[in-house]
């Protein structure tokens, strides 16, 4: 772990302070050990499946693709349903561990054997430290405090989300590591927006965030806003005519880690993209399909979208008709992106694939409700850890409001 310790301490203490970090940091590291390597290896299902064969072809064959594999045959180009960094973290596991290269492979072939990864989950376990020392980091950073900086460590230890996927061939510990590095770079530049190193980082942790998540793609559309606003904010002391060294610092880990294996799928697929297009399409339809909801749904949905409690009150003080459509079930806009409109439009396109269509009629052609039901979405995506998320809320204000009263 990161040693938090940033204060002026007098000299006496130090030693002190420093046992206290490699204390805590080995207790961290034991929890997440215990918690990865406790429990038994499950076989994959779901989304898993498709990442292992990624992993395989790439440690067997050396290419990255979804094409189905075969031990002496190299196998199909064939577009990646997700981003490919996934492929590199199994094929290094593979290439780690021979039992988890054995059980990846096996599991492929779906015979009667031991699943075992005990090299992936190491990876994991490193993933999600790399993920708790941003946290800290991130913590101190606003606080200006190294026990607060523990306290959140401790705090995320405290929560059952984190260690989803620890035993899974997931991408959710990667993503972990890497959105923990972008957040603590994007953080770090917010306090110097004029620093090139500092936008370097932001640019090359970003790059990596969208190798493991496609659609965050659309964080870097945003980088313009963010340097208008940094512009504006007169504390942040960004002139206009540093903006293109800005830009251009922030562009160039982009263009050479995204655009770089945008171009290898052009040269190996035909296709300057990331991923399967498919995979875009799908997300796009359950996503648009919340803006099929009226205005009452949508003012609904701030009540029903509250952690454990939200559904409830709605059930107690709001008209069904108003909050029926805004969960999982059958009728749900949920299901009308999944299994109706991502048919129609996949129908509309053929042989293409619609994300054209759906960009153009449900995106751009209401924009302003877009962005309204892009709010409500939010804040239900605030609330995915549930009630913890509803006590962090009002410690992000009260954080931000302090950050802010010591500028003045």
């Amino acid at each position: 772990m990161i040693d938090f310790l940033e204060k002026k301490i007098p000299s006496g203490w130090h030693p002190t302070a420093k046992m206290a970090n490699f204390l805590l940091s080995v207790i961290v590291i034991c929890v997440i050990t215990i918690a990865g390597f406790g429990k038994s290896d499950p076989w994959p299902y779901g989304d898993a499946p498709r990442y292992v064969v990624l992993g395989v072809n790439l440690v067997e064959h050396g290419i990255p693709t979804s094409g189905a594999y075969k031990k002496d045959l190299a196998p199909i180009y064939r577009l990646p349903a997700g981003g490919p960094l996934i492929a590199f973290e199994i094929a290094a596991a593979a290439a780690l561990d021979a039992t988890t290269k054995q059980s990846l492979i096996c599991s492929l072939g779906k015979r009667d054997c031991t699943f075992s990864i005990p090299a992936l989950k190491a990876l994991h376990a490193i993933e999600l430290l790399v993920f708790l020392a941003f946290t800290g980091l991130m913590a101190r950073l606003f606080s200006r405090s190294t026990p607060h900086g523990w306290l959140c460590v401790f705090v995320a230890l405290g929560c059952k989300d984190l260690y989803f996927g620890l035993e899974l061939v997931l991408t959710e510990p990667l993503f972990l590591a890497c959105v923990g590095a972008f957040l603590f770079c994007w953080l770090r530049w917010c306090l110097a927006p004029g620093d090139i190193r500092r936008v370097v980082l932001l640019g090359f942790s970003l790059s990596l965030t969208v190798l493991v998540k496609p659609v965050f793609l659309a964080l870097i559309l945003l980088f313009p806003l963010a340097l208008i606003v940094a512009i504006i904010i007169p504390a942040s002391r960004l002139k206009t005519g540093n903006l293109v060294p800005i830009a251009t610092a922030f562009l160039v880990p982009v263009v050479v880690i995204v655009g770089g294996y945008m171009g290898y799928h052009a040269i190996y697929y035909g296709k300057f993209t990331l991923s399967a297009p498919g995979l875009l399409e799908a997300a796009l339809s359950h996503r648009v399909a919340y803006n099929a909801m009226s205005w009452p749904e949508w003012f609904a949905g701030w009540v029903y979208y509250l952690p454990d409690f939200g559904d409830d009150w709605s059930r107690q003080f709001i008209e069904p008709a108003y909050w029926a459509r805004l969960g999982w079930d059958p009728g749900s806009f949920y299901f009308y992106g999944r299994d109706v409109l991502n048919a129609e439009v996949h129908r509309r396109a053929a042989p293409h694939f619609g994300t054209g269509i759906l960009l153009q009629e449900y995106v751009f052609a209401s924009p302003i409700w877009h962005m309204a039901t892009s709010l409500l979405l939010l804040w239900r995506g605030i609330f995915i850890g549930k009630i913890w998320g509803l006590v962090a809320l009002p410690c992000v204000i009260w954080l931000l409001s302090g950050i802010r009263g010591s500028r003045k």
